[in-house]
């Protein structure tokens, strides 16, 4: 998609045992968006559930900005700029 649209983009290799808990996604979520980058997120199916739900919700929050408009938002904790 990246090259398709000759945007930025990150592709991140999801494979249990590699640290992703829901704060590394969270600083992955945020920098995506601060730069407007595409994320590509393999092997997505195995982070844990745990960690899932809670990625859902960050997920969730980036895209009601994005459908609200919004250009800075609350998010984990500090102010994202878009």
């Amino acid at each position: 998609m990246k090259y398709a649209t000759a945007s930025h983009g990150l592709t991140k290799h999801c494979a249990s045992g590699e640290g992703l808990d829901y704060k590394a996604m969270g600083s992955i979520f945020s920098g995506l968006v601060q730069c407007g980058a595409w994320g590509c997120f393999d092997e997505f199916n195995r982070i844990e559930a745990e960690v899932l739900s809670v990625v859902s919700s960050q997920i969730r929050q980036i895209q009601e900005a994005l459908k609200n408009g919004l250009t800075r938002f609350p998010f984990e904790g500090k102010q994202c700029l878009r």
